[in-house]
């Protein structure tokens, strides 16, 4: 009777597998959702207090005036995220639950979209194994839990895979178009969720969409409009090269400020102590009453500030000057309080190095050079891709869960490099997720500071891989069934 029944359910799983892997994820988040709003637990995303505090605000109509130079930023930033509870706090008032709510959904659908995906890429048992796999990994599970942008980040990838998969060789250019203004809606919502991730996706969708099978001119034509005419109807760059230019040239500051005061720092930060005939410390005011320590007999020539994420910022900082004569110490700062939310403040000394102040006041080498990035690859694509590893120091419980799970991350990426392989000549079904599965751990590499930051934005590339993945198992699968018929 048992079996029977498990026989029935199954029958039923594998033909209805988007509506299951739908439910799985639903239950799943639901579930931690409400242990976490119950138990009022926030250490395991502080981040969450950031985006609810911003969306009251907005709703309240305090946004320009809350966390005066940082909270209209973040929201701004993130707008497609918080925009959407702060209409919840409108209605139904400031519940923390409602934008567990928005998080639960957007993971739900990122589990679905990702089983309909692979349906175009396998039998329905992988399809559905590739879908679960999204459904129950538990750093899925959590950050689709509580109020971070993260799972509409996902949501959003995902649905790009499934709209690229539109385009077929027997698309006219109506449809091919029709195909390109959805890619521009969804390149819209990550401008306003993460930038870096919109500029990867751009990218990676415009060269999927050069190589889709049909008429390679006229797919070229369109991939090339794409990235001329996107880009420049938000306001940004033609083929948001502006954003490229300037991260280019601040890999390594975004590595340090990452690297900064984190227990999970990749590379730990490299003080500065600048060739003095004095030792010892300067100790002056940095604008808002912030005392800030820098080496005696330094002199800062430059203060700038550089948005790394194509925003206007709040505030500047201006020229500051220490200088050391004797026993008196002479100071003059104009730095103001607060920047945008991704902007990075650079100090240049007299011998032209650059570098930042930490949380402490000390002074933080900043080495934005070639060389400097790709020494910082192989450790950093490491930690992108399958680090904390089990046998490290747990510091914390979220350490302890990130490096259980790590250890799935391997044999995932392994079996999606197969399905890449194997299904090579399919590139209308695998160059999107494969693309952007490679851009997002190469950029990853040589930006990622901390373990945390790294193993949260693979969680972006989750859904690919396993669509990926489940084309290498199938085919694993198949080879194995066929050398045991000979």
């Amino acid at each position: 009777m048992v079996r029977d029944n498990l026989v029935v359910a199954r029958r039923w799983a594998l033909d209805h597998p988007v509506l299951v892997v739908a439910l799985v994820a639903l239950v799943a988040r639901a579930m931690v959702a409400t242990v976490l709003n119950v138990s009022d637990t926030w250490s395991l995303a502080p981040d969450a207090g950031q985006y609810l505090a911003v969306a009251e605000a907005s709703a309240d109509g305090r946004i320009k005036v809350f966390w005066l130079g940082y909270g209209e930023s973040l929201y701004r930033s993130t707008w497609a995220y918080t925009a959407q509870i702060a209409a919840l706090f409108e209605i139904f008032g400031p519940f923390r639950s409602l934008g567990q709510a928005v998080s639960v959904a957007y993971g739900a659908l990122t589990a679905a979209a990702t089983t309909s995906l692979a349906l175009r890429v396998v039998r329905r048992p992988f399809a559905l194994g590739a879908g679960l796999i999204v459904a129950l990994a538990p750093s899925q599970v959590l950050w689709s839990s509580v109020a971070l942008r993260e799972s509409l980040v996902w949501a959003v990838l995902a649905i790009v895979g499934l709209i690229l998969l539109r385009v077929k060789p027997t698309s006219n250019q109506r449809s091919v178009l029709i195909v390109v203004a959805w890619l521009g809606l969804a390149y819209l919502a990550l401008v306003h969720l993460r930038n870096q991730t919109a500029f990867l996706m751009l990218w990676s969708a415009a060269c999927a969409l050069a190589i889709s099978p049909g008429n390679r001119l006229a797919r070229v034509s369109l991939a090339v409009l794409f990235l001329i005419a996107v880009p420049w109807s938000v306001g940004r760059s033609i083929a948001d090269l502006e954003f490229l230019s300037r991260s280019a040239g601040r890999l390594g500051t975004v590595r340090t400020y990452m690297a900064m005061e984190a227990e999970t720092a990749i590379v730990a930060p490299e003080l500065y102590l600048p060739d003095s005939s004095r030792n010892g410390t300067s100790v002056l005011d940095a604008g808002g009453g912030v005392a800030t320590v820098v080496p005696s007999g330094t002199v800062v020539r430059k203060s700038t500030v550089e948005p790394l994420d194509g925003q206007t910022p709040s505030s500047t900082s201006t020229t500051l000057v220490v200088r050391a004569e004797g026993d008196q110490v002479d100071a003059v700062s104009t730095t103001t309080a607060h920047v945008g939310v991704l902007d990075r403040t650079i100090e240049e000394s007299e011998a032209g190095q650059k570098f930042v102040i930490d949380l402490e006041g000390r002074a933080v080498s900043v080495h934005n050079d070639l060389s400097a990035n790709l020494s910082a690859f192989p450790r950093g694509l490491v930690a992108v891709s399958i680090r904390p590893f089990p046998w490290e120091e747990w510091t914390s419980s979220r350490r302890f869960m990130a490096s259980a799970e790590s250890v799935f991350w391997l044999p995932l990426i392994i079996a999606a490099g197969a399905g890449i392989w194997c299904r090579r000549r399919e590139l209308a079904v695998i160059a999107f997720p494969a693309l952007l599965a490679v851009t997002v751990l190469v950029s990853g590499a040589v930006t990622h500071g901390n373990l945390g930051t790294a193993f949260r934005h693979r969680g972006q590339i989750l859904w690919a891989l396993a669509v990926l993945a489940s084309a290498g198992l199938q085919w694993w699968v198949d080879r194995r069934k066929i050398g045991e018929d000979q």
